[in-house]
């Protein structure tokens, strides 16, 4: 990991991910493969966006001590990733594709489809048609997220990468 002491920029970290990632594969570790290789291209999109290694020198030493590790778990890995993810859209603004549509499927299911459900069970005397509003709830969040993450992309605040697993 001495590269990972020196680095420069973010490609480095990224290779060095990479490299941990192909190890882990020959290892018959796929997952951890995968959540390697998604942190690594996190890395890869904030330095196309133009930041510094030094102002994300806290997420980079947690790095530095999860990568010394001899073994690594990729929840471990998705736990940084997690919070490297969180600390980017704190201090830069920046999300990833479907971040606004995975957030507000959510809260649709939970503040729109709710209140429907229980409309429908009070309406129908029988509150077993709760679950009817799930399903209306989640289309309703999830428009209303796809057109945030839009403004996010139009306003160049939304990090190229997707999570493919």
């Amino acid at each position: 990991m001495s590269l990972l002491l020196n680095m420069e920029d973010f490609k480095i970290v990224s290779e060095e991910l990479k490299k941990r990632a192909e190890v882990e594969e020959s290892k018959g570790n796929k997952t951890l493969r995968k959540r390697l290789n998604y942190t690594a291209n996190i890395y890869i999109a904030l330095d196309d966006k133009g930041v510094k290694p030094a102002d994300l020198n806290d997420q980079l030493k947690e790095l530095r001590t999860l990568l010394d590790r001899p073994l690594l778990k990729p929840s471990e890995v998705t736990r940084y990733y997690t919070k490297l993810l969180s600390a980017v859209q704190k201090q830069f603004g920046y999300v990833p594709e479907k971040y606004h549509q995975n957030q507000w499927m959510a809260i649709g299911m939970a503040a729109f489809g709710m209140p429907f459900g229980i409309l429908f069970g009070f309406a129908l005397d029988n509150m077993a048609f709760l679950g009817i509003g799930l399903p209306i709830g989640m289309p309703i969040g999830m428009a209303i997220g796809m057109q945030k993450d839009k403004q996010a992309k139009e306003q160049g605040l939304q990090l190229q990468i997707s999570c493919d697993f």
